[in-house]
């Protein structure tokens, strides 16, 4: 990153001379004005390199209902040389509650600013500017803005569906609740997930004059794919007012094989060295190598034969004269199911002797 401004001050002499007092004052207006302009440069310069780090600076939360978790993430990435160093962020509304994901972010890096929307002691719409507070590599900030509208009359237990670690092949279900209150001819009439692998079932148990309740079962099917969860139930009603309402749920599929290291970057290599390596499979069970693909000669991958929870494989990897830069892939298979298939990838530049 480089200076905004750089300020130098020229002088010139006078083509007439005035009085002294009138010279004089004629100076510091002329520095008065020349300072706040340089000020008013210098802030909009500084503002500039930390607005544009964020992907986004605006979120609409739309209509959410009470108690529900909501939240947000203002993502930025540090696109400079130097460090940068966010020292605080703080609401406009007590509607919304900041934080700092990582405060200082290297080359690269990326971070964000957490805003959670409170909707449990808050209701309608609702809006604040959230003011992010940087020190390095020069002071400035920039405001982000969210805005909703948490609705009093519907209520959702718990506020987030949260499936927590499945291991991958397993289904998992979660119940909630949902209360609509003062509202007798409220319906539910779809539900609509964000993510393919999520099925809902609904069940309405209360309807009178004061309540409707339905239960809800969300259930993560057991095809889902290994890594983290993060979607949205959008949740369509009969009610014009708020025709969808949203619910955030979460978890981490744990992959039935897990690979020490899917990526072997063996750097800089000779066109007949030899180079060894090693690839440490895990599982939750014992189990066994079953086949080992390669797309490339170049690339060996032997063992594993014995059954075992932790397995040990070899790497050998030789050139055979190929120069420039090798990408090879290779494919492990187990005994656990076409689900668990180890995949790795071995990167080598390969130069002259």
């Amino acid at each position: 990153m480089q200076r905004c401004f750089k300020i130098s001050a020229d002088s010139a002499p006078a083509a007439h001379r005035t009085s002294f007092f009138a010279n004089h004052f004629l100076s510091l207006c002329l520095i008065a004005t020349a300072f706040n302009a340089i000020i008013a440069g210098s802030t909009c310069c500084a503002q500039k390199w930390a607005t544009d780090m964020f992907e986004t600076r605006v979120h609409d939360f739309g209509t959410v209902a009470s108690g529900s978790d909501a939240e947000f993430r203002f993502v930025l990435e540090n696109k400079y040389v130097e460090d940068v160093q966010i020292s605080h962020v703080v609401s406009s509304c007590g509607c919304a509650s900041p934080s700092i994901e990582k405060q200082t972010l290297k080359t690269w890096e990326k971070g964000a600013i957490v805003a959670k929307f409170n909707t449990r002691t808050f209701r309608g719409h609702k809006s604040a500017t959230i003011r992010v507070a940087f020190t390095k590599p020069y002071p400035a900030e920039v405001q982000l803005q969210i805005r909703g509208n948490i609705l009093g009359d519907l209520s959702f237990q718990p506020g987030i569906i949260e499936f927590g670690e499945v291991q991958q092949s397993e289904k998992k279900r979660v119940s909630l609740k949902i209360i609509k209150q003062g509202s007798p001819n409220w319906r539910i009439q779809d539900v609509r997930s964000t993510f393919a692998n999520v099925k809902v079932g609904l069940r309405e148990t209360l309807r009178n004059r004061e309540q409707v309740q339905y239960d809800m079962i969300v259930e993560l099917q057991e095809d889902a794919p290994a890594g983290f969860i993060n979607g949205e139930l959008h949740i369509v009603t009969n009610d014009p007012a708020s025709l969808t309402v949203p619910i955030n749920f979460n978890g981490r599929v744990v992959p039935a094989l897990a690979v020490g290291s899917e990526v072997l970057a063996l750097g800089t290599v000779k066109p007949h060295q030899v180079i060894e390596k090693r690839i440490v499979l895990r599982a939750q069970v014992p189990f066994r190598v079953t086949q080992i693909e390669s797309d490339d000669n170049s690339l060996k991958i032997e063992g594993g034969q014995q059954e075992n929870r932790t397995q040990i494989l070899s790497v050998k990897y030789t050139p055979n004269g190929k120069l420039g830069i090798h990408e090879c892939h290779a494919l492990i298979h187990t005994d656990l199911g076409s689900q668990a298939i180890g995949k790795v990838t071995m990167v080598a530049s390969v130069e002259p002797d």
